[in-house]
């Protein structure tokens, strides 16, 4: 496997690219490659067409068999922990697109996974706290910094 860093990026994130290219840049720096979910897609294409997004600088995932699989396994979890009230989740219908992606960059082997949906970390937290995940959750909301530091330019070593 290459020694290489893989960030999974949601529909929301999609839907506001171009308003974080600052972010990307800085994640470029650091030699991450920016994947996206076809379910992703397929969500932004509701409100978008797919001609506006940057398809040449994102690589595409596609949700398979195996994605399928691991996210019925983890929705099993995310059930029986809103069975139990440890999570509230959306009545959605059945799978949630939030699990999907989530179990996506798990099978990836993500290291982030980049989003404008504070909700979804609910979901996260459980399938982390169960094992199901190892990568980072992000969320956009919170500054970049905050988030990944500083670097203190001034006091270089020389």
């Amino acid at each position: 496997m290459l020694a290489e860093s893989c960030l999974l990026i949601n529909t929301y994130f999609c839907h506001n690219l171009l308003s974080f290219v600052f972010e990307l840049q800085q994640l470029q720096q650091l030699q991450q490659r920016e994947q996206s979910s076809t379910i992703a897609v397929a969500e932004f294409c509701v409100k978008d067409k797919i001609e506006h997004l940057p398809l040449h600088q994102i690589l595409l995932s596609p949700f398979n068999a195996y994605h399928a699989s691991k996210t019925g396994e983890c929705a099993r979890i995310l059930y029986n922990a809103k069975a139990k009230g440890v999570i509230e989740v959306d009545a959605r219908i059945l799978i949630q697109n939030d699990v999907k992606l989530l179990v996506q960059a798990e099978c990836e082997s993500a290291d982030f996974y980049l989003t404008s949906d504070s909700r979804s970390k609910r979901m996260y937290d459980v399938l982390k706290e169960e094992g199901k995940l190892s990568f980072d959750f992000t969320d956009i909301h919170t500054p970049y910094s905050a988030k990944f530091g500083i670097l203190d330019f001034q006091n270089i070593p020389t």
